[in-house]
């Protein structure tokens, strides 16, 4: 059985988590809100984090809701748990020029692949 590891989802930190996976929950926090009766008054209370739902596309890719926003589940882990890349486009659209450590290391290169779809 595998170990499910948790990361902060990039943009939402404090607020939702997704795991290797590709499971997404919203992290218990304490709310700030304004009592309804007097505005000046404030008062607090715990938001208990729980697993968020997801569905399933047409084309068979999970998404689920974060904040209102629709994301792709594949993405949120991805950008979670991948190393990051910077591809530099050049003149053509169709030149790119990876930067990165691995691309250093012709022995890391099975470790990293890159997959570069044109559509």
């Amino acid at each position: 059985m595998k170990t499910e590891i948790w990361k902060s989802v990039t943009n939402y930190e404090g607020y939702y988590e997704v795991s290797n996976l590709g499971r997404v929950r919203s992290k218990t926090r304490l709310v700030e809100r304004n009592v309804p009766r007097d505005t000046s008054k404030t008062s607090f209370y715990t938001y208990e984090g729980r697993l968020i739902n997801f569905y399933i596309t047409g084309k068979g890719y999970h998404r689920t809701t974060l904040n209102g926003k629709k994301h792709l589940v594949h993405r949120l882990v991805a950008n979670a748990f991948l190393p990051k890349v910077e591809l530099i486009s050049l003149a053509s659209p169709l030149l790119l020029q990876l930067k990165s450590q691995e691309d250093c290391f012709p022995s890391r290169a099975i470790d990293f692949p890159l997959q570069v779809y044109w559509w």
